[in-house]
């Protein structure tokens, strides 16, 4: 909860994000990490700045926590570019793992589950 950042409108939350503390390590140095997530605003409040003032107070947060940087997955990177994040090309890799002969069944989740 201390790591999660809302926006409250008319008494009720209707945007937030939170981020993950991780240790990284690079070599021998070790650094701490903010994995930005679960970044979001209701339908009806988009358009209105609310995620951008979420993500600022959260990056603050961030700092004040002492993390040396963050990242987060999106596929809308110019939304968090123009608040300081970087898109860093990275290799694509694709593949389709083969299940192990004990693995467990796996099946998409019905309204009976």
């Amino acid at each position: 909860v201390e790591d999660t950042v809302v926006c409250v409108a008319d008494g009720r939350i209707v945007s937030g994000a939170t981020f993950v503390r991780r240790t990284v390590r690079c070599g021998d140095t070790a650094y701490r990490m903010g994995g930005v997530a679960n970044v979001g605003t209701l339908p009806e409040h988009r358009g209105r700045g609310h995620s951008t003032a979420v993500l600022r107070a959260l990056t603050a947060r961030m700092d004040d926590a002492g993390i040396d940087f963050s990242l987060l997955g999106t596929g809308i990177p110019a939304f968090y570019a123009r608040l300081g994040w970087e898109v860093w090309p990275l290799p694509h890799l694709t593949g389709r793992p083969l299940p192990a002969p004990d693995a467990p069944a796996l099946r998409p989740a019905t309204g009976d589950d």
